[in-house]
């Protein structure tokens, strides 16, 4: 059997000739592929560090005083309305994978809703926020994160209290909170 195929390989050149290069096309656009992630990837980054960073300026700075507070706050509000941050956000909607641009969406909506009805939970808005960046950290590369949203942000929510039993999505146990 084995000595036939090796017949049939050997009389048919050019059928290994279309093998070889059919197996040539397919590793170059492989390393196209590669390439071009390794590139866009770069800019994603870029661009997600200068869309979250008023973000970050925020949540860093709530530990200090009402005063410091307010100076943040305003200074990211004044970054989040300049015609820079529109920019980002326009580039964003080009380089960010459909689910990053989504959740992007999903946190200004939540803003736009804010404005209107100052009384909103704001759990929900911590949520989107770290629905965005559950996103982006899978449109960096850990795409098989089993975190979730709150578990983004948890580390620097010193008021918020993970319950002691809590259920994970896509699993099928509770997962205990040890002290």
């Amino acid at each position: 059997m084995l000595a036939s195929l090796w017949q049939f390989l050997t009389d048919n050149s050019l059928f290994l000739l279309a093998i070889y290069a059919f197996a040539w096309l397919i590793r170059t656009n492989i390393t196209a592929q590669r390439k071009y992630e390794e590139t866009v990837r770069d800019k994603r980054l870029e661009t997600y560090e200068d869309i979250l960073h008023p973000f970050i300026t925020v949540l860093t700075t709530a530990s200090g005083s009402d005063k410091e507070k307010a100076q943040s706050q305003q200074k990211a509000l004044a970054r989040i309305k300049s015609q820079k941050y529109r920019e980002l956000a326009f580039k964003l909607t080009f380089i960010g994978s459909d689910k990053t641009v989504r959740a992007f969406n999903r946190l200004w909506w939540h803003f736009y809703a804010l404005d209107e009805n100052p009384e909103l939970d704001a759990e929900i808005g911590l949520r989107r926020l770290g629905d965005l960046l559950l996103n982006i950290r899978r449109d960096l590369g850990s795409r098989s994160t089993s975190l979730d949203s709150m578990e983004m942000l948890a580390w620097m929510l010193t008021d918020y209290q993970l319950p002691r039993f809590w259920w994970i999505p896509g699993r099928k146990y509770f997962w205990w909170m040890s002290d």
